[in-house]
């Protein structure tokens, strides 16, 4: 079984070889901007972003945490699930050895696994079990007790307790050393939404983090084979985007100035710009991620060229994705044409990296849907929603979570080996954000993204307050009822995504009422402008088909069967090991969605 901490290390090998022979990159210190800039051979054009640029603004808003509340089903179970299980962490063990590194009483066992001063990433998960949190404690109602904005108080008190004096903020010099920049990273992403969800002003704090962190950065953006030997397979590539985040938040140049010098210039934007696949090969989630830091560029800066360099890199990850929406077998994007990702369904049971992968594909889709107002995005996030992380484990109190998504023939779900992985860091936040991944902010109305039990409250630009309502056992079912209650009657659009896959054109209807608007699916979008009042409905119905769907063009037998949003696995009892697909046309398997599965033995692709 393949994982990241295996993944690093067959990348790394070459890294360290090329820098034991001499080759070994020198830093450049971060406050240089010399490195910042790339030019395309092809075109002649800097991608370095001007400071004369304007940030741009999304066509859709984000809504916040607290004006969605999930109402029942599977997602309302799971999201319940995880919360209380990252609530339950106990705060000294997470605490234990930075207490220790500063010489500080450290009550508490151990973590273990890859989370202790030695373990393979100290303590890489803090920062994002604290950013976790904080999107839950917003999402609490107000004036209601707050358990995990007290959570959240308390881990920032405690880890900032540990940085006074001369402020190291990492757990130990083997932190510092293997995993700087992606531990920094972490580190930044808790601080800044304790600040912004949990009220805990981290403004200090995420000051010594920079300036602790910065000796141990390389100043630039770096791909593996350019890393030192001492840190062979450390991720800077969602530096931008969080320090993108720390300049909105406190609008310190330093910020700025950083985003732009750790942008993977040459490295990756530059040829996905000149319609160039740089992916192959490449460490998955890191470049996914790295998408994200070129949406956050193009909004912060509003240079064309890195809102380009996501989209290409969106697209040419999409062709090479299973029926999940998930992507990158082993950790590592295929080389296209070649049949890899068929083959890899019995090579492998590591095919989606599901927590991080997840967390990586919600944040690049919103980024495009809200800017570009594509409801494809969308589409794609419900894929991933429904037939990735809806179906992840959750995090066990021991500290073993579900990393993997297996499509390999008769197989079952499993637990990581390793405790406190990457995945258990993504894992609360990717779930936390099934709350603004639902709905966006329309104008003076709402666009409905997902359909899901659940309510969204807003007000209009007049302050009109609005209550919209689903109820719904979608996708057991294609019937959706949205219930509209404005506080007074107000006109104002309600705009409901027209999934891609429909098998038919959708039925919409206002009170009863059935709507001539186009509502197939080329249509994209239903948007329904008028005067509301408290007790209107819209009846809705998302007819579902069922279709295949090859794992690649070299096997255009093997196919996974989705009916509507849902991939649907074949449930059938573990033969000997090596055993073949089932085949579709013979004894059909019982089917059941992949989020359903439990123990189940299961195959998600077979022969038909």
């Amino acid at each position: 079984m393949s994982s990241r901490r295996s993944f690093m290390k067959t990348l790394g090998a070459a890294a360290a070889a090329q820098a034991v022979s001499g080759a070994a990159v020198a830093k450049v210190p971060a406050t240089s901007s010399a490195t910042s800039s790339s030019t395309s051979s092809a075109t002649g054009h800097t991608l370095t972003p001007s400071l004369g640029h304007s940030p741009v603004q999304p066509r859709l808003r984000s809504v916040q945490y607290g004006q969605v509340r999930l109402t029942g089903g599977p997602v309302l179970e799971q999201y319940e699930a995880v919360c209380a299980a990252y609530l339950g962490l106990d705060e000294d063990r997470l605490l234990k050895g930075f207490r220790q590194a500063a010489g500080l009483p450290a009550p508490g066992k151990d973590m273990g696994g890859w989370y202790d001063p030695n373990g393979f990433c100290p303590a890489h998960s803090l920062g994002q079990y604290i950013s976790g949190l904080a999107r839950m404690a917003a999402a609490q109602p107000a004036g209601a007790a707050n358990p995990y904005r007290a959570k959240v108080q308390r881990l920032i008190a405690g880890w900032g307790a540990t940085q006074t004096g001369a402020t190291f903020p990492y757990v130990s010099a083997h932190a510092a050393s293997f995993f700087p920049s992606y531990i920094f990273d972490k580190n930044m992403i808790g601080l800044l939404d304790a600040w912004r969800f949990a009220g805990v002003n981290t403004r200090d704090l995420i000051r010594k983090n920079v300036s602790g962190a910065k000796p141990h950065l390389e100043g630039r953006a770096l791909e593996r084979g350019e890393l030192p030997p001492t840190a062979p397979y450390d991720e800077p590539y969602t530096l931008p985007e969080n320090l993108w985040y720390a300049w909105e938040m406190t609008g310190e140049a330093e910020y700025r100035q950083m985003a732009l010098q750790y942008l993977f210039n040459r490295e990756y934007y530059d040829p996905l710009t000149r319609g160039e696949n740089p992916l192959p090969g490449k460490h998955a989630y890191s470049h996914y991620n790295c998408l994200c830091s070129a949406a956050r560029t193009y909004y912060n800066t509003g240079e064309r060229h890195y809102l380009d360099a996501a989209l290409r890199g969106y697209e040419l990850i999409r062709e090479q994705q299973y029926a999940s929406g998930g992507w990158g077998p082993n950790e590592a994007y295929v080389t296209p044409g070649r049949g890899e990702l068929g083959k890899s369904l019995t090579t492998t049971q590591a095919h989606f990296e599901t927590p991080c992968g997840s967390y990586a594909s919600f944040k690049l889709a919103r980024y495009l849907q809200q800017r570009l107002g594509e409801p494809r995005f969308g589409d794609h996030l419900e894929r991933v929603f429904y037939n990735a992380i809806l179906g992840a484990f959750v995090l066990k109190p021991d500290g073993h979570g579900f990393y993997y998504s297996s499509y390999h023939p008769m197989t079952t779900k499993f637990y990581h080996p390793d405790k406190w992985t990457c995945c258990s860091g993504t894992l609360p936040e990717v779930v936390s954000d099934y709350l603004i991944s639902s709905y966006y902010l329309d104008g003076d109305g709402a666009y409905v993204n997902l359909y899901v039990p659940s309510e969204l409250r807003w007000k209009t630009g007049k302050g009109v307050a609005v209550r919209l309502t689903q109820e719904t056992s979608f996708p057991e079912s294609e019937e959706v009822l949205l219930r509209v209650s404005p506080e007074s009657a107000a006109e104002f659009p309600l705009t409901l995504r027209m999934p891609g896959w429909m098998s038919a054109p959708a039925e919409v209807r206002v009170n009863g009422k059935e709507i001539s608007a186009s509502t197939d699916a080329g249509a994209g979008v239903v948007r329904l402008e008028r005067f509301w009042k408290a007790g209107d409905e819209i009846q809705l119905r998302l007819p579902m088909g069922w279709r295949k769907e090859a794992v690649d063009a070299q096997h255009p037998g093997l196919v996974a069967l989705l009916h509507g949003p849902v991939m649907m696995v074949a449930i059938s009892a573990l033969p000997e090991v090596g055993a073949q697909a089932p085949q579709l046309r013979q004894a059909p398997p019982r089917l059941m969605p992949f989020y359903a599965v439990k123990d189940e033995v299961y195959t998600t692709y077979v022969r038909g």
